[in-house]
């Protein structure tokens, strides 16, 4: 629906159509009460000449590798835990640990959501994203990205990441 012609249209249309998807969750909930508290996360980019635009809600996340270092994580999970490790009040080992681990703060499907987090990204040659939900960080550690990644085809790589962390119990 949306013609994305310069990078002020890849916000607009981002948080239009997640506006969009989360009403209509939350319409679903309403409507159907067996799906009350049924939820969803979410990343998406846009990517315009060399700014990419991403766009999350909850705890799937984006990471970004370039020029062959270690992952960095580009998005923060809207988690209970991660909003302790911003207060200070947990460490990043305890987080990790904890059983509410899992308990997000934001999601598509909620009422009243504050809408996505969106960030600008200028972008280099040989740059690589990989965007995965909690399927696949639950499982497996983020260093390991950039040994997945490295030499494959994108196909491959992720095939190759949802069989390592199915083998570590995903």
């Amino acid at each position: 629906h949306y013609f994305l012609a310069t990078d002020t249209d890849a916000t607009t249309a981002l948080a239009t159509a997640i506006k969009h998807a989360n009403d209509k969750l939350v319409d679903a909930t309403k409507q159907h009460p067996e799906y009350h508290g049924m939820g969803s996360t979410l990343v998406a980019m846009v990517l315009i000449d060399d700014i990419a635009t991403i766009a999350h809600v909850g705890d799937s996340r984006a990471y970004l590798l370039r020029h062959g270092s270690e992952p960095t994580q580009i998005t923060q999970d809207h988690s209970w835990v991660e909003d302790q490790v911003r207060a200070g009040s947990m460490t990043r080992e305890e987080a990790e640990q904890s059983r509410y681990r899992n308990v997000i703060s934001r999601c598509l499907g909620m009422e009243g959501m504050p809408g996505p987090d969106i960030q600008k990204i200028t972008v280099q040659p040989g740059d690589t994203f990989v965007i995965v939900s909690d399927g696949i960080t639950r499982y497996m550690q983020t260093d390991n990205i950039a040994a997945i990644v490295s030499g494959k085809s994108l196909s491959q790589a992720a095939m190759d990441m949802v069989d390592m962390a199915n083998a570590m119990g995903g």
